[in-house]
């Protein structure tokens, strides 16, 4: 698979030249403030205020410091192939991985959880996850509450639906021992009992610092409350941890 990735990603760079020396011409024409133009800020502009009428910016094609919000695959979004699209999704050789996500879950508890993507040939590495509730009257709608523990992690809060999106900063795109990029963030469960959805999208890239040649995976995991009265370890916190592959379905680490 890695030739093929390798090759692919060469023709894609041929065909992708005239696009960016399109999009280099356009930013060059981009209009600059009298103080000075700052492309730093633009870009910021663009993450927050959706891209120029003239067009993206190769930075933000890559997205090096974070998707943009509601690309998770999950209640109809997209996904990252929306930009990295020369490879179908879950392209073998690779596996996405949600860990520490009890089934059951206790209402109201906190978990760590984990994201870990492994693929062949990754340089660069980026994720994207959400996690709802299934169905109900607040289908679709934010559960609990997700926050980053470290620097590698940006949480955006989109302001019309209040889900909360955990994304790579720029320092957590890069691959860790072992060619495994993982994030790990806090969730809180939300006290009502219903079950949720955790969706998660993730980009294996190969740093041509291009959205050409990428490979891009998700996966989903579906879980409920625990019975009132149900042990703490009953309800996952204490008990073996569990994770999901690309394709969705769940695995037990357990003995």
């Amino acid at each position: 698979m890695n030739w093929r990735r390798r090759l692919r990603g060469r023709q894609s760079i041929v065909l992708g030249i005239p696009c960016l020396v399109v999009l280099s011409a356009l930013l060059l024409l981009r209009p600059r403030p009298a103080t000075g133009w700052n492309p730093a800020a633009v870009l910021d502009s663009e993450r927050t205020q959706g891209p120029s009428p003239l067009g993206p910016s190769a930075s933000i094609l890559i997205h090096v410091d974070g998707p943009p919000t509601a690309h998770t695959g999950g209640f109809g979004e997209p996904t990252c192939r929306d930009c990295h699209a020369d490879f179908p999704l879950n392209e073998p050789g690779g596996v996405l991985r949600i860990e520490g996500l009890p089934d059951p879950y206790e209402p109201g508890a906190a978990y760590v959880l984990t994201v870990a993507l492994e693929s062949g040939d990754m340089a660069r590495a980026g994720f994207q996850t959400a996690i709802r509730f299934l169905g109900g009257l607040d289908e679709g709608q934010q559960a609990g509450h997700l926050g980053p523990i470290s620097p590698r992690i940006a949480l955006v809060v989109e302001e019309s639906s209040g889900v909360h999106y955990l994304s790579h900063s720029g320092s957590g795109s890069v691959v860790g021992p072992g060619g495994v990029a993982s994030w790990s963030f806090e969730w809180r469960a939300p006290t009502s009992a219903s079950p949720v959805v955790m969706h998660v999208a993730a980009n294996s890239a190969n740093g041509d610092d291009s959205p050409l040649g990428d490979l891009i995976y998700v996966a989903e995991r579906t879980v409920g409350p625990a019975e009132p009265g149900l042990e703490q370890g009953s309800a996952g916190r204490l008990s073996g941890s569990r994770w999901c592959t690309s394709s969705g379905r769940p695995e037990s680490t357990s003995p």
